[in-house]
């Protein structure tokens, strides 16, 4: 150790004593010096810079005028090449309105709204646009000029429409009708108003608004606005069911807009179209229009129609149960709607996959569409897709046995129709409907309450197994029972009913040669509940509905699991819309729900008398796929098809 020491002080007096290394010693040391004094100068100079950059910016925000403010505004428009439906350019748009706010430079601030307020609502922001709106017509009625406050209402009026705020969008319809005396605004409020009153229930009024606006359209020869009000006019006849009418008016309308070259209109109607012949089953109709209007987006470049028809075409594959063509469809529409970044639609699309996910069995993707639609949902306040939400999320819970959540998600969505119920502006009609649905929803909520409750108590008995295991038992018995009871005597009947059938086919073969006598009639009582007179009474179909009767039920073609309306109404030699009346005037219900009746109580049947498979049952009762004919005996039975299995063996 001394040795090294004394070794290392002779190197260090040796490099003392050296001239040619003190040189170079001196040089680096006062290189190094100089560097760090030029950093040290440059860093300060820089953080200054910064300083005195953010202290001009507040000054310049102090001394900032509402001119300057909207002079930035035009800086960012063309920053962004007038892409107004850019998200960033949106975001940046909403601070300088908020800048705005803190000026009061309402003037501006409304310049900029008219502007940005058509593009929110084409995307789906339509709470941003009534927060908007409704703060600057709030605060300074007095300072807007009356056009630009006629404009900025019926802004609001659409973003109320949009998002079925029916009470609002009422309120403000006839408020602007009742002020205006410009006759364009009095006429653009009119077509949103009818649309309220459609929704509403209230039909009269709609269809009266509707007559207005055509006559005032065809006074002046403006094309464009007539084939809007006849398609809105088609729409309306749609929701009450008047086939005829409503195809009357959509083929007016794609007539006008073929005659006068309205490519724009001509693809607004087609998509209608093909709604309409989707609600009705005719799902080749239905996808033939959607396809039209398709190539008709592609022409124009208009992505917006191109994402809604993609769309459209893949509910329709989803009807159909080709679930795989379907989110290929969905995906195509999300890639569009992502980069042009609408939130609306791309919800939809998020419940339409998450639905889809769920029908094949993809429990946790589903999950995740479904909560992104939730999450864009909450943005914009839409009770009909909140609803849907609420409904596919219950049922996702349950079929993943997380009754807790699905008990929560039901009440939500009960809570909900009630609100509906009591916001709303309905006539007696509506209302019975809204009923009708809160009282199925309590019914579900009451039975998922069982569950609920069960589950808590399985919790707690889980606690304190070991003591009170008998009472856990006796207690889950009786959470039980009632369900229990249901499936017991849902067995019952059916088997009550299949001995009487049985002994009616005995008496068909005797009486086989009395004209009186109608195999299918008795089917129908038995399955629709409606008696031989009721069946009998004469209306424009009856002819029509009896054929379709004797080829679904004696010949037996409801086991064909390529049934579709198309192919039932050419092999009775009709049309779609003629068969559809039929059904729905003797039965009043739709042609998927009249087949999906007779099925599930082919399928109850063939469980009863027969040890088979599921998977072959539905073959056998005319179903393609096993989540469909899950969701069908459900509906139909209140139980799943392993319940119904379970009662026949007890």
């Amino acid at each position: 150790m001394v040795k090294a020491q004394l070794k290392k002080s002779r190197f260090f007096t040796k490099v003392a004593t050296s001239p040619h290394i003190r040189r170079h010693i001196i040089a680096s040391c006062t290189i190094f010096f100089l560097t760090n004094m030029w950093l040290g100068i440059g860093v300060n100079q820089h953080y200054g810079s910064v300083l005195a950059r953010e202290i001009d910016t507040q000054d310049q925000q102090q001394n900032e005028t509402s001119a300057g403010v909207l002079e930035r505004y035009e800086r960012l428009k063309i920053e962004y090449n007038q892409e107004l439906n850019n998200k960033d350019f949106l975001e940046k748009a909403d601070s300088i309105m908020g800048r705005l706010q803190q000026l009061e430079g309402y003037d501006a601030y409304l310049t900029i709204g008219l502007e940005k307020w058509p593009i929110q609502n084409q995307m789906g922001f339509y709470t941003k646009v009534q927060e908007e709106v409704e703060y600057i017509l709030r605060l300074s009625p007095s300072k807007v000029t009356v056009e630009r406050k006629e404009k900025a209402e019926l802004l609001l009026l659409q973003a109320y429409v949009n998002s079925r705020a029916i009470t609002k969008a009422q309120s403000l319809g006839v408020e602007i009708l009742q002020a205006t005396e410009n006759i364009k605004t009095a006429t653009t409020a009119k077509n949103y108003l009818s649309n309220v009153y459609a929704y509403a229930g209230k039909y009269q009024e709609s269809m009266e608004l509707l007559t207005e606006n055509l006559e005032y359209y065809i006074n002046i020869k403006d094309t464009a606005a007539q084939i809007v009000v006849l398609n809105n006019a088609a729409q309306m006849n749609h929701d009450i069911n008047q086939h005829t009418q409503t195809e009357y008016f959509y083929k007016r309308a794609e007539d006008l807009a073929i005659e006068s070259a309205d490519i724009n209109n001509q693809s607004l109607v087609y998509s209608n179209m093909g709604v309409y012949y989707k609600t009705i089953e005719n799902y080749e109709q239905a996808r033939l229009y959607y396809e039209k209007g398709l190539d008709i987006s592609l022409q124009m470049n208009d992505l917006s129609a191109m994402a809604q028809n993609l769309f459209n075409i893949g509910n329709v594959y989803y009807e159909e149960g080709n679930f795989r063509e379907a989110l290929t469809y969905y995906n195509e529409s999300l890639a569009i709607v992502e980069d042009l970044n609408y939130e609306y639609p791309k919800a939809l699309i998020y419940m339409m996959k998450g639905t889809v996910s769920m029908d094949l069995g993809f429990y946790n993707e589903a999950y995740q569409y479904l909560m992104q639609a939730k999450k864009i949902n909450s943005l914009n306040s839409d009770v009909e897709s909140s609803l849907f939400l609420y409904d596919k999320l219950s049922i996702l819970k349950q079929l993943t046995g997380d009754d807790e959540a699905a008990f929560e998600y039901l009440s939500n969505k009960t809570d909900l129709i009630e609100n509906k119920y009591e916001a709303a502006s309905l006539d007696s009609l509506n209302q019975a409907i809204i009923t009708f649905q809160l009282n199925e929803e309590m019914l579900r909520l009451e039975n998922s309450a069982i569950e609920y409750e069960k589950l808590i108590q399985q919790r707690v008995f889980g606690l304190v197994l070991i003591v009170l295991l008998g009472i856990g038992l006796s207690i889950t018995l009786v959470l039980n029972n009632r369900k229990k009871a249901l499936i017991e005597k849902l067995f019952k009947n059916y088997k009550t009913e299949l001995q009487a059938e049985s002994t009616r086919k005995n008496l068909t073969q005797k009486d086989s040669s009395d004209p009186t006598n109608n195999p299918s009639e008795k089917v129908l009582d038995k399955l629709f509940f409606n008696s031989t007179a009721e069946l009998s009474k004469p209306n424009d179909h009856q002819g029509l509905f009896e054929q379709i009767c004797k080829v679904v039920l004696e010949d037996e073609l409801f086991r064909d699991v390529e049934l579709t309306l198309v192919k039932l109404a050419k092999t009775v030699n009709s049309n779609t819309t003629y068969v559809s009346e039929a059904i729905n005037s003797n039965l009043g219900m739709r042609f998927n729900s009249f087949l999906n009746r007779i099925r599930i109580h082919e399928a109850q049947k063939i469980m009863l008398e027969q040890d088979v498979q599921i998977e072959q049952v539905l073959l056998m009762s005319g179903y393609r796929n096993r989540s469909t004919f899950y969701r069908a005996f459900q509906t139909e039975t209140g139980l799943t098809p392993r319940e119904f299995i379970s009662s026949k063996q007890k």
